[in-house]
């Protein structure tokens, strides 16, 4: 999209806007007469929507607008989405949140279901002005478990939204948590709590040793690897960007650049059944909690697959490729 807007020359009348290619049935890459990159939207005018003025986002509803093009100037009825970065990085920020949150429909939206949508580009693009939830690394981390999971489609849908989640993959009560860790020795903090199981569920932890490398792969690049693993699904890939944006806040153009090697990391993921961890003990009185301490796993043997997917536990079963 954004190379797309690159080929585009300014329209001359002010007010206009010069349209170039479409990202999803009803949406287009637009230059404003300004030289702002701009998202250009079909959608039938009802008044279900509002403008909305920040300081590098500005939305209009449905309009009658200038279109210029190499046959001359027509008028078509559009809203638009403008971004007023001249920065590239949030440029390409405002490019991955709109072509996720706006282009992932197979059919015209309604200007109700805009809104809606709007919603959510609003706050995942303000997301980035916020601090961070996650480190850069530890983001890095659950990317790399969903992107080599059997079912990554299931671990997306397993992904804490909240930050204060317990464990970082959930369903019903079962959980896993992901630890990452650089060279040496595999030592991870833990809280107790995260190791406690409820009945009828198992816990596990996982964990990754991660090292910088200049031809590593950044967040993005796993993000487009598990998009092309899911097949593009619209869904999925809201939740993922949500997820994502959210939890590297500010830190989100350091994120863009910081590579990992990948293939160090997935020969070095281990998964450890909670019960096998070393702990404190696991009893603690009533008025103790957040207990927190740190484990190195370097000498403790990992739980094989089929332990934790026995008894036909279709959770772990697809969070951990064969």
């Amino acid at each position: 999209m954004l190379a797309e807007f690159r080929k585009l020359k300014a329209p001359s009348q002010e007010g206009a806007f010069r349209l170039g290619a479409r990202i999803g049935p009803s949406f287009r890459v637009a230059m404003s007469h300004e030289g702002h990159l701009t998202v250009a939207i079909e959608v039938l005018r009802t008044g279900d929507s509002s403008p909305r003025h920040f300081e590098n986002l500005r939305y209009d509803p449905p309009r009658e607008l200038s279109v210029e093009g190499d046959d001359g100037a027509r008028r078509e009825q559009l809203a638009t989405l403008v971004c007023r970065a001249r920065e590239e990085a949030l440029q390409i920020a405002f490019v991955r949140i709109a072509t996720t949150i706006l282009g992932g429909t197979e059919h015209a939206l309604s200007e109700k279901e805009l809104e809606a949508r709007l919603d959510e580009f609003v706050s995942l693009f303000r997301a980035l002005n916020r601090p961070a939830t996650e480190t850069i690394q530890g983001v890095w981390g659950e990317l790399a478990v969903i992107l080599w999971s059997q079912d990554p489609a299931t671990a997306i849908v397993a992904w804490h939204s909240n930050p204060r989640a317990l464990h970082d993959f959930a369903a019903g009560d079962d959980g896993l948590e992901v630890k990452t860790c650089g060279t040496g020795l595999r030592e991870h903090e833990i809280r107790l709590d995260q190791l406690l199981e409820r009945k009828g569920g198992r816990t596990c932890l996982a964990s990754i040793v991660v090292v910088e490398a200049d031809d590593g792969l950044t967040i993005g690049d796993l993000r487009d690897a598990i998009a092309e693993r899911v097949g593009g699904a619209p869904e999925l890939l809201r939740r993922l960007e949500a997820i994502i944006t959210r939890s590297l806040g500010i830190t989100w153009r350091e994120a863009a650049t910081r590579r990992f090697d990948a293939d160090r990391a997935r020969k070095g993921l281990r998964f450890y059944a909670a019960s096998d961890v070393p702990s404190v003990a696991r009893s603690i009185p009533p008025a103790v909690s957040d207990v927190r301490f740190r484990v190195d796993l370097s000498n403790v043997a990992r739980s094989p697959r089929e332990a934790l997917v026995a008894g036909g536990n279709s959770f772990f079963a697809a969070m951990i490729a064969v």
